[in-house]
């Protein structure tokens, strides 16, 4: 019995110091801390556990799988109310889009390429400066011009807006063009 309670003591022995011989972070900051001073210890321990346990990390992995989508969000608050006193989109057939609109009553398409416009009440034509913008983007020589009391095409106390087709009429490059009258989409607002 004494052989056998020898030989534990010496297996238990021998993996205490095994484990001290082999930079495990605890040991190496136990065996520090024995010689550093009192108002260090706690400081000079855990930088000591902390380098320690970075030589122990293994390779990065790969990157996990993407987690599943989020629920959607609540719905934001309206946004202000805009400055124009009125705008509109307009198709090339001369159509206001009912849900494109603000004191824009009505359009008509007297001929091609013009467009005659009746705003709402207190909004004058002949006074307003208008802006319009030609809406397919993809219609390279698309124009227009907006004009405000100096229509000829529309009755008086309307906006007329006059699109067109432009193409160059082979002059020097992008100095001589021709205008031809055609109906063309816009959005027009009155600020």
């Amino acid at each position: 019995m004494t052989v056998a309670l020898l030989a534990l003591f010496v297996a238990f022995g021998g993996t205490g110091y095994a484990a001290s011989q082999f930079n495990h972070p605890v040991a190496v900051a136990k065996k520090h801390k024995k010689h550093s001073d009192q108002a260090q210890d706690t400081a000079l321990f855990k930088k000591l556990i902390k380098q320690q346990a970075a030589k122990l990390r293994g390779p990065r992995g790969p990157q996990g799988a993407s987690g599943a989508a989020g629920a959607a969000g609540s719905t934001g608050s309206p946004g202000a109310p805009g400055t124009a006193r009125a705008y509109g989109l307009v198709s090339s057939a001369g159509t206001l889009d009912p849900t494109v609109r603000k004191n824009v009553l009505g359009v008509t398409n007297p001929g091609a390429g013009t467009f005659c416009i009746s705003l709402a009440a207190g909004i004058d034509p002949a006074t307003t400066r208008p802006n319009a913008t030609v809406t397919d983007d993809t219609d390279a020589g698309a124009g227009l011009f907006v004009l405000s009391g100096l229509q000829s095409g529309c009755p008086a106390g309307q906006l007329e807006v006059d699109t067109f087709q432009a193409t160059d009429s082979g002059g020097v490059a992008g100095t001589a063009f021709q205008e031809t009258s055609t109906n063309e989409g816009f959005f027009l607002s009155v600020p």
